[in-house]
């Protein structure tokens, strides 16, 4: 007769294998888990770093380019301060100067000065100087611009292009340039040192503002050398000013009578 095998029995091991297999299985997806989720933490926070120094950065950049801009309007002042000297040049505008509005269809915007029929010399040494200085500063905002430009929301992009608030910034490189290098007259000096005073009457503030809060406020209209139209008079009594025919052709222009399109203003005899 065969002899009866004993049971066999499971070692200790081999018991708790099992549980060990499906424990390992846990603490792995747990710690997969929480890799996960210190991921998304890590990710999260470089994304928030990310924001904090962009616009750490973006202030900073739009700092530099008022800044800048503040100079620029500087040299501007001085300029006018050297070049004028004691000469004294009377102008109204048909506009209000802190703050122009676009121009309307049938409008037209004047710089109605009234001066001597002799101009400052611009080739001045120290006019010179303050003209190089100009466009200097005047190259720096441009950079500064461009720089500004990258942190620009889309939103904010498309303001700026509306306001064209580069033709400023190239008027008064142009400026200094054209001064520095002799290449503007008298008479020009004096009418671009007139219009550049009146866009740094604004300007700044301006884009100030739109720095510190773009949702509340806009750069809206901003005047430009190509935006006026310069008229000169020898006599504070005889201001006039011309409103030009606008028809919807050169005949209807042309079939105007001139002399409806005069309007005296002896009022604009005095300055502003």
């Amino acid at each position: 007769m065969p002899r009866r095998q004993k049971p066999k029995t499971s070692s200790f091991v081999e018991r708790i294998l099992p549980y060990t297999t499906i424990s390992s299985a846990l603490s792995a997806i747990i710690a997969a888990a929480v890799s996960f989720g210190n991921y998304q933490q890590a990710t999260k926070q470089a994304g928030i770093s990310e924001r904090a120094l962009k616009s750490a950065n973006r202030n900073n950049e739009m700092a530099e380019f008022l800044k800048t801009l503040r100079s620029v309007c500087s040299n501007v002042s001085l300029l006018s301060r050297d070049y004028f000297g004691k000469e004294n040049y009377v102008y109204n505008t048909n506009f209000y100067i802190p703050s122009p509005k676009p121009i309307q269809p049938d409008d037209q915007r004047y710089i109605i000065i009234v001066g001597s029929s002799s101009y400052p010399d611009p080739n001045r040494s120290n006019i010179l100087t303050i003209a190089k200085s100009l466009r200097e500063t005047s190259e720096e905002l441009t950079l500064r611009y461009e720089l500004v430009q990258l942190y620009l929301t889309e939103s904010e992009a498309q303001e700026s292009e509306a306001s064209k608030i580069e033709a400023p910034i190239i008027d008064f490189l142009n400026l200094g340039y054209g001064i520095e290098h002799q290449e503007i007259n008298s008479r020009n000096v004096v009418e671009y040192l007139l219009a550049s005073s009146i866009m740094c009457a604004s300007l700044p503030n301006r884009v100030a503002s739109w720095f510190r809060n773009s949702t509340d406020n806009r750069l809206g209209y901003i005047l430009r050398f190509d935006d006026v139209e310069f008229q000169w008079k020898s006599s504070m009594t005889d201001l006039w000013m011309y409103k030009r025919p606008r028809g919807l052709s050169l005949e209807e222009r042309d079939e105007q009578p001139k002399d409806q399109n005069v309007i005296v203003r002896p009022d604009l005899a005095q300055p502003n």
